[in-house]
């Protein structure tokens, strides 16, 4: 599922950057629903996969990490 949900993502940007100005609205919106769903299979397959090896008393730190780097990856870069 990891790579259907970067299939999906890609394609949703590929569609949104193509896009003309024309379409509005609903041009907009489209492509965006296939990247948030390519995203939210990416995102739930790929935490199952880091999380699966884990051992039990481990979870909590890997898990904290897990989100931290999510946080930091969609965080706005600063000059």
């Amino acid at each position: 599922m990891t790579i259907f949900g970067l299939i999906g993502i890609m394609a949703g940007c590929l569609i949104l950057s193509m896009m003309p100005a024309a379409f509005g609205i609903p041009g907009y919106i489209a492509p965006s629903v296939v990247i948030t769903v390519g995203y939210a299979l990416f995102q739930t397959a790929n935490n199952t996969a880091v999380m699966t090896n884990i051992r039990p008393d481990q979870r909590g730190v890997i898990s904290g990490m897990l989100n931290l780097s999510r946080n930091l990856g969609s965080s706005p870069a600063h000059p």
